[in-house]
Order: structure tokens, then C-alpha cells, then sequence
């Protein structure tokens, strides 16, 4: 099978025109930049998700799920995956690569991120920077609107462990379910949370609320459909000085208009 001509790529979400050390030669990595100020970023070979079917002003909110949301609603695949701008799926000592993810995907549906796991369970971890209401308010969208997913997500939320980072490579057919159900539900809950609480309305981090609750609604969908999933540990990509230096440099005059 030749691997490259199955559409497919991983999207690496950032803010900033981050550095890409690994660049697979068949460009199964693709940066898309997300958040205020694209403009002053953006390359050439970039994408970005403000333009066609998008939720880019809402990213505040929802963290790199604007990424996910700008993929499924604009982009034509066959396998679709999503990253972070220092957070990649790793194989041994290097980066998944595209015949890898296509090998592993002819096996299993998902690949996703080792579990992550916590002293307390997934319910008190999230109460204790988003407060109880926010919870008991997307318990009781899925309860309402998605009643079939409210044992697993009960389940998800009563254990100690998740595949964190709202991380993934998957097939398209599912890629677009796992999509209606995420969306589904924070559709539902963003007027409420911002009715209910004022977490919205405090620092950077509290902003990310619909991030931090989608999380679990990944381990939700995988454990209802019963999802043959594959995990693969992450690598923390960190910069060296000069590269850093050359990145902050960067950045800098773009945001001055100096480039």
C-alpha cells in the first residue's frame, strides 16, 4: 500500500509560528495556528482556524478544541489526527509516523495518549480549578440530549485515569462522530456555564473551561462505543537555546509588524 496516497495528516495547534524540528518529508505534519493576532503569524504553509466553518473567537474558551472543530468542519481526509505544539504521539525514539499511524489504524479505531493517572478521581481533579457546577452541568446535558453516553461518562468521571489533551488519530467516519458528540455537548453548555458561573470571566487559565471538560468526553465516547483504541506515550518537545532564541526573535518582530 502506498501510505501517501491515504489523505492524512496530523494538525499541531499553537499559537505562534512554533518551530516544527521533526517535519516528516511527506508533510503528515501540518502546523495550524489557533487564538488572537493569526495574521501576524501565519506562513505560507500554514493552516489556520478562522477562515470557512469556524469557532476562532471562541478559543478563550475552548482551548484547541477550535482546532478540532476548524479540521472536522473544513477539511477532507481519510485519517485525521491533532497535537500539540510541544506534545507529539511517539514510536521508540521518534515522532508517529504517517505509515505508522496507517498500520496501527488498520488494527485499531483511535490512537491516543497514555493514560494519565491521579490521586483523586477525575471529578474532584476538575472541581478543584473549575468548581462543581460546571460538572454537574455537562452531566446533565448528556443526560438530557446524549443519555446514552451518562453511564460512561459517570464511569470516566469516578475513575483515576484519562487519556488527557483532547489527543487523537482516527478515521474519518469516526472522527466525525466522535465531533458530533463533543460539540454536541458544549454547544449545550456554553450558555450555561457563562450563565451559571464567572470561571469564564477569571484568569487566562479558568478560561479554558470547555477544554478542560471536553477531556473526559474523549475517554466518554471511546468507552460507550466500545473503541478499540491503541495508546502511544507522548513526547515533550522542548527547544534548545538557540532555537528558542531564534523563535522568540521571531515572534517578536511579527507582533511589532517588523516582518
Amino acid at each position: 500500500m502506498d501510505t501517501k496516497k491515504i489523505r492524512s495528516k496530523i494538525f499541531v495547534v499553537g499559537f505562534d509560528k512554533f518551530p516544527l524540528i521533526e517535519f516528516s518529508k511527506d508533510k503528515f505534519y501540518r502546523r495550524l495556528i489557533v487564538g488572537n493576532h493569526i495574521d501576524r503569524v501565519i506562513g505560507t504553509n500554514d493552516y489556520r482556524d478562522d477562515i470557512g466553518d469556524n469557532i476562532s473567537a471562541k478559543n478563550k474558551y475552548y482551548s484547541e478544541l477550535t482546532a478540532t472543530y476548524w479540521i472536522w468542519k473544513n477539511k477532507d481526509l481519510e485519517i485525521y489526527g491533532l497535537c500539540h505544539y510541544r506534545r507529539f504521539f511517539r514510536v521508540k525514539h521518534h515522532l508517529l509516523k504517517r505509515n505508522e499511524a496507517i498500520t496501527i489504524l488498520s488494527k485499531h479505531q483511535v490512537i491516543v495518549s497514555e493514560k494519565t493517572f491521579i490521586s483523586k478521581n477525575i471529578a474532584d481533579a476538575q472541581a478543584d480549578g473549575l468548581g462543581r457546577e460546571p460538572i454537574k452541568l455537562i452531566r446533565e446535558i448528556i443526560k438530557t440530549k446524549s443519555p446514552r453516553y451518562l453511564e460512561g461518562y459517570d464511569e470516566v468521571m469516578s475513575s483515576s485515569e484519562l487519556h488527557p489533551r483532547n489527543m487523537f488519530v482516527m478515521k474519518k467516519e469516526l472522527f466525525f462522530d466522535y465531533c458530533d458528540f463533543v460539540f454536541g455537548i458544549l454547544e449545550e453548555a456554553e450558555p450555561l456555564l457563562e450563565y451559571h458561573t464567572n470561571i469564564i470571566k477569571n484568569g487566562v487559565e479558568d478560561q479554558r473551561v470547555l477544554g478542560y471538560l471536553a477531556e473526559p468526553l474523549l475517554d466518554t465516547w471511546i468507552s460507550t462505543n466500545k473503541i478499540n483504541f491503541y495508546e502511544l506515550p507522548l513526547r515533550q518537545r522542548e527547544m534548545g537555546a538557540i532555537k528558542f532564541f531564534r523563535w522568540l526573535v521571531s515572534n517578536l518582530l511579527a507582533k511589532m509588524h517588523l516582518k
